[in-house]
């Protein structure tokens, strides 16, 4: 168990290693501007996930709502997507597609010119959240697509605006990188929603 224990560790220490990475940080840099804008401008993040990725939405919403470091700014409009679980469940009985388009509808209700959206998605296969980043771009809505760098990165990337491309392929150490990756930019909108 131990030797398990230290090499599962080692592992995630590589993938974090291999995110300062000049590339990973220029991936990030863009981002976190983008985001800093949103913040200044009090635009809302909608953020879109499945399963763990949707506990990583809601756990960055909550960080840009309540407060990440800085004490004292400003809350920060932002939601994880689908919104509420009445609403997933309404529409998925509802609709054939369902479930692949409740994100979608969110956004519909929600969105505008000048929101962002942040796109999660492990394998970049996520029919929902993909559905979510075409109709960002049809509502003027800014996106960031983030995933690891499996086979279907390189076209979910493609949907987005900008793509920061976890450097993994195994889902646990991906989902290890969007917590370093969330961290990053709620501290960029903390700080610009704060004027630093």
């Amino acid at each position: 168990m131990e030797e398990f224990i230290q090499q599962h560790l080692q592992e995630t220490l590589t993938v974090i290693k291999a995110m300062n990475d000049p590339k990973f940080i220029s991936q990030l840099t863009a981002a976190g501007e983008t985001l800093a804008a949103a913040a200044q401008q009090r635009a809302t993040l909608f953020i879109a996930g499945n399963g763990g990725s949707w506990a990583d939405a809601d756990h960055f919403a909550a960080e840009l709502r309540a407060q990440y470091e800085i004490k004292g700014r400003v809350a920060l409009p932002s939601m994880a997507l689908p919104i509420s679980l009445s609403t997933l469940t309404a529409w998925g009985n509802d609709y054939n597609d369902g479930f692949e388009t409740a994100m979608k509808r969110d956004l519909e209700a929600m969105g505008r010119t000048g929101d962002v959206l942040v796109a999660i998605s492990t394998s970049g296969k996520a029919k929902n959240v993909r559905a979510a980043l075409l109709t960002a771009k049809d509502l003027g809505i800014q996106t960031i697509a983030i995933s690891g760098n499996g086979p279907q990165s390189t076209d979910f990337g493609a949907l987005a605006d900008q793509h920061i491309v976890i450097p993994s392929s195994a889902t646990a150490h991906i989902q290890e990188g969007y917590k370093a990756v969330i961290h990053v930019l709620s501290a960029c909108m903390d700080r610009a929603a704060h004027g630093a």
